[in-house]
């Protein structure tokens, strides 16, 4: 979900598939098998594939800013995430938390 939300402050198209990036970035654990294996099955954006195969995009940024937030490297993700500011990064952060948490309690 951060990815998303993430990518809808900084105006990206279509920040859905960036929730994409996200949610497939351990399904190569989940399932015991290799992801290029995996991303060939999946009907994805060639972009969103390409990013989880470890190419260097926009998608592909997105994660790896996500996983910086994450691990609480605040310093390096004011570098990859340029075009907001910690506080928002952090906003998205505790959003993404809290539909997390909905989520979990839904069931």
């Amino acid at each position: 979900k951060l990815c998303e939300l993430l990518a809808r402050k900084t105006f990206r198209p279509q920040p859905a598939s960036y929730m994409l990036i996200g949610m497939f970035s351990l399904i190569d654990t989940l399932l015991h098998r290799g992801i290029e294996e995996i991303v060939q099955e999946l009907p994805l954006k060639d972009e969103v594939g390409q990013a989880l195969l470890g190419h260097q995009n926009d998608y592909y940024q997105m994660l790896e800013l996500v996983k910086l937030i994450e691990s609480n490297n605040w310093d390096t993700c004011s570098e990859l995430g340029n075009q907001l500011d910690k506080e928002e990064a952090y906003e998205c952060y505790l959003e993404a938390l809290e539909w997390c948490h909905n989520l979990m309690d839904a069931k």
